[in-house]
């Protein structure tokens, strides 16, 4: 009668046929000794370990496109300030171009005329 088999994955060596077999490899055993070495500890079964590079790989794949994202949105960001500059620039020489003497605007333009050449000079 053939003795079942089970397959675990060692947490300490084993001396199998006269050969010693390190840590972290799976083997099949007779369950008897594979569920006595599961019990104390020894051994796992293989089918519960979480496949470490499975969830590494998808956690660097995650990573990658979140980085992707946020260079996308950083390179938005960046032409939206672009955008904005120029904006600026333009109010700034249209209100930088307007006569202070014309009886038709406020005193105040004189004022924000000096404070934009200040802005623009700092």
């Amino acid at each position: 009668m053939a003795v079942k088999k089970k397959k675990i994955l060692l947490g300490v060596s084993l001396v199998k046929d006269g050969k010693t077999i390190p840590p972290g490899k799976v083997v099949s055993i007779p369950v008897k000794e594979a569920d006595e070495m599961i019990a104390a500890g020894q051994a796992m079964d293989p089918s519960k370990v979480v496949d470490v590079d499975s969830v590494e790989s998808n956690a660097v794949k995650a990573a990658q496109a979140e980085a992707k994202e946020v260079r996308k949105a950083l390179q938005e960001a960046e032409t939206r300030v672009e955008q904005a500059e120029k904006g600026i620039t333009s109010l700034s020489e249209a209100v930088l171009g307007l006569d202070p003497d014309d009886p038709s605007l406020k005193d105040s333009i004189v004022e924000i005329q000096n404070n934009l050449k200040e802005a623009i000079n700092a």
